[in-house]
């Protein structure tokens, strides 16, 4: 396929409908026949190779520096993500680039902003969900087996595909969990960016406006972190990105051999990622159940305005089952697994969208008051320019939307696929409405990296139309890039704990010697002098941490009810009751009661020596009522954290 195509008008592809054809597609310039060597070029890959590098240099400088507790350098980090994304969108837009110097820029940008998160933790896994993640894969190496319980997130281990790739790989590479895991996201991402190329690509007909779709979607509020995190998400959706493009593919490929390896890819594909991860087998099989719906709704149009015969046609027929058939197996495999495998994701899932819609009616009826934007649970209030960004960046989407709109409309509205993308944008928007919902943030933001995918392919045709405007272009080039920018910024914004976008102290350098936190002592000292897989009740932040790497079968939350038992200062019999119910063999209590926040309570404590605050303690009564029980021990205590042997009072002899 040529860098920008024209199609002929009465050009058809087996997943649109008989009667609709899609119009050319045209670009600002096209490639000649004579410009067949300058299809093998690689253009500016090597010079913007060395831009990122640059950026990459910047970052890695504001992490080092806020490790040291040096200060937060939020404008380096800022100042070598723009020098990444910039120039290569600038390029993107260009009529200029051949189609292989696009697809290297796209990958170039993937992985450079993949290695911005590499950088914020080179030494090991420290997001909240990695370390639940980090004990199912080391078990999945000590065991064997692939669905060993895990008492922090109990439906993780249901969905091994991450895990079973990773131990793989570390098994016969004699790579660390850690290095195996960042190589799996790395090929993971690898894969993510070219199947959005292809994917637009397959569907527009123009390689340039695949490439800027697809840098699109990298503003994203949750691809440069959190999709880059070794979570089961970071592997399924890459997967089903790639499953998105086969699909399209297979329904534009011709019935034979090539048909038929199509169909066994996209089959082989689904059930990885129905193993992987609940949520993203639910993308598929709504992405392919709504293909297959708006295209009986083109064959009825059709059929009203054509003859029976043509409405009839072995095109029209063959058009329908092509993602009915996929839509049919997803539908399948995903209730297979479900009810065969991983029957708890119903309880684990329904009581998180249930919170969510009675949040929102309560908001509607003005029984709950709204959540605040850009602060945190905490009380971190994200500074006034973040807020006008973060806003900004919404506002620049919505003005945008008009334009690309009109394109797709003139262009594209018999191409179910497009329409469906189309769809996606505009729920997208609506979604963004549950950020205002203390229960449902979290739902709307999930979905947000799915409907993205519709998002940043009606913005394509926004910056294609003002990039190439016919009086005072450099005006509209300058808004592209100035817009793609404070987008990609308002992502981040979104996206991601201001405090943490930069690396936390993790290790401290004293002498030749290396400590960790105390968290991590503390799992570390469970797992040498009491073994692995005893059952102990802590805080957020510890029970990762014991879990990932002490090896400990950890208990916290408010089901069982361990925030009220370490919580409260007394000792009421309730908690004798759950501590016995539950086998709690072991308390471990941290006295800091940012160890409740399990995305910041894992790093070495920032405040000054004598400085810190009383009411940033624990009352020291919620743990002192440990010493005052006669059948528990103190086995261990670090300063913050204190472990005691509570298997006396809770009669735990045996792992529950």
């Amino acid at each position: 396929m040529n860098n920008d195509i024209q199609l002929p008008k009465n050009y058809r592809t087996p997943f649109n409908t008989p009667d609709v054809s899609i119009p050319e597609v045209q670009d600002a310039e096209l490639v000649s026949a004579t410009e067949s060597t300058r299809t093998q070029s690689w253009g500016w890959l090597p010079a913007l190779s060395l831009t990122s590098a640059s950026g990459l240099l910047l970052v890695a400088i504001a992490n080092t520096l806020s490790r040291s507790i040096a200060g937060q350098y939020d404008g380096l980090l800022w100042a070598g993500l723009l020098i990444m994304i910039v120039p290569i969108a600038a390029r993107l837009a260009s009529a200029a680039p051949t189609r292989r110097e696009r697809i290297g820029l796209i990958i170039l940008i993937g992985l450079g902003l993949y290695l911005v998160k590499v950088l914020h933790s080179p030494y090991g896994f420290t997001f909240s969900d990695e370390l639940v993640h980090a004990y199912n894969g080391t078990r999945i190496v000590e065991t064997g087996d692939l669905f060993s319980a895990n008492t922090i997130l109990r439906v993780t281990p249901l969905y091994p595909g991450l895990e079973t790739v990773t131990a793989a790989l570390a098994s016969l590479s004699g790579l660390s969990l850690f290095g195996a895991g960042l190589v799996v996201v790395g090929i993971a991402r690898l894969i993510a960016m070219l199947a959005l190329f292809l994917f637009y690509e397959e569907v527009s007909g123009s390689a340039r406006l695949a490439g800027i779709a697809a840098l699109l979607y990298t503003t994203n509020a949750n691809f440069l972190f959190w999709s880059a995190q070794f979570s089961y998400e970071s592997l399924a959706l890459p997967l089903a990105l790639l499953m998105l493009y086969v699909a399209v593919r297979r329904a534009a490929t011709p019935k034979g051999s090539h048909h038929r390896s199509l169909t066994l890819i996209a089959l082989t594909g689904i059930a990885a990622v129905v193993i992987t991860h609940h949520l993203t087998a639910y993308f598929l099989v709504a992405f392919f159940g709504v293909w297959t719906l708006g295209l009986l709704f083109l064959r009825v149009r059709a059929a009203r305005t054509a003859s029976s015969s043509d409405a009839n046609s072995l095109t029209g027929v063959r058009a329908l089952a092509e993602p009915a058939g996929l839509a049919l197996f997803s539908t399948i495999a995903s209730l297979v697994w479900l009810f065969g495998v991983a029957s708890i994701t119903i309880s684990y899932l329904s009581p998180v969208l249930s919170r969510a819609a009675d949040s929102i009616f309560q908001i509607i009826g003005g029984e709950q008051s709204t959540r605040e934007l850009f602060q945190s649970a905490s009380g971190y209030v994200a500074p006034v320019w973040e807020r006008l960004v973060g806003i900004g960046s919404v506002v620049l989407m919505l003005l945008a939307m008009p334009f690309g709109l009109r394109q797709i409309w003139q262009r594209f509205r018999g191409n179910p696929v497009v329409l469906m993308l189309t769809g996606a944008a505009l729920a997208y928007f609506a979604v963004l409405g549950l950020r205002l919902s203390p229960a449902a943030w979290e739902t709307g933001n999930r979905a947000s990296e799915f409907l993205f995918i519709g998002l940043a392919f009606v913005l394509a045709f926004a910056v294609l139309e003002l990039w190439n405007r016919p009086h005072t272009p450099w005006l509209g080039r300058v808004a592209v890039l100035g817009s793609v920018a404070i987008i990609f910024m308002g992502g981040i914004i979104a996206g991601w704990t201001p405090t943490l976008r930069l690396s936390q102290p993790f290790q401290a350098n004293v002498g030749e010697a290396v400590i960790a936190p105390q968290g991590f002592a503390a799992a570390h000292w469970m797992r040498t002098a009491l073994g692995p897989g005893n059952q102990v009740a802590t805080d957020e932040s510890n029970a990762r941490l014991m879990l990932a790497y002490g090896g400990q079968l950890t208990l916290t939350g408010g089901y069982p009810d361990i925030k009220d038992l370490l919580g409260m200062t007394d000792f009421p019999d309730w908690q004798v009751e759950l501590m016995r119910e539950w086998g709690i063999q072991y308390v471990a209590y941290d006295r800091r009661l940012i160890s409740w926040n399990n995305m910041t309570g894992y790093y070495f404590d920032r405040t000054p020596a004598g400085a810190l605050s009383a009411t940033a303690l624990f009352d020291p009564a919620a743990y002192g009522k440990f010493d005052q029980q006669n059948d528990i021990s103190r086995l261990f205590d670090s300063g913050n954290i204190v472990i005691y042997d509570v298997r006396a009072i809770s009669d735990a002899t045996t792992i529950k």
